[in-house]
């Protein structure tokens, strides 16, 4: 997760910089919307924000397989340790 905060640090600020040195208004069409007066910087940090976004629900999704695997192999030995235990007393 530190990587993720990382990395919307630096896209935040090259987001920021870009922002800063192409201020301006522009059209965009797509198919047929038609979208006016869009910040210059608004599809910039869009097509930033995609790739940012798939990276945090892969870690997400990593963190709590990572949790629930810990928690099965918690089960798995402490009703192994069980096992061992009542088999050896007979």
């Amino acid at each position: 997760m530190l990587v993720f905060l990382f990395t919307l640090i630096v896209v935040g600020a090259g987001v920021g910089v870009f922002a800063h040195y192409n201020p301006g208004m522009m059209d965009i069409t797509v198919h047929s919307y038609h979208l006016s007066g869009v910040p210059v910087w608004m599809p910039v940090a869009i097509a930033a924000a995609a790739p940012l976004l798939m990276f945090f629900i892969y870690a997400t999704y990593a963190s709590i397989r990572i949790r629930m695997l810990r928690t099965a192999n918690a089960r798995r030995t402490s009703s192994l340790s069980t096992r061992t235990a009542s088999s050896t007393t007979r």
